[in-house]
């Protein structure tokens, strides 16, 4: 819906950890995938996150107009918030 003016806005989805997983090692400038966690932004004030769940396996819409995108901090300009692997506790 964000680029397609055909389809319709879906409205609290769900998505699997192993779907975005399998999207992520598909590109073709990724060799491999180490130490994958999704967590799920529930709400935030700024870049402050006010409610989180982490390492989840299904993220789902919170509510029944909840939409699923990726993350994006306007503030910052970060986008899909990725740590180094030297952080990861895996």
């Amino acid at each position: 819906w964000a680029y397609d003016t055909q389809v319709d806005i879906s409205f609290g989805g769900k998505i699997r950890k192993s779907a975005i997983l399998n999207f992520v090692e598909e590109r073709p400038y990724v060799d491999y995938v180490t130490c994958f966690k999704m967590n799920q932004v529930i709400s935030r004030n700024g870049s402050v996150h006010t409610n989180i769940k982490s390492d989840i396996e299904i993220a789902e819409g919170s509510t029944s107009r909840s939409l699923l995108v990726s993350y994006y901090d306007e503030k910052s300009g970060v986008k899909h918030h990725i740590q180094s692997p030297a952080t990861c506790e895996c």
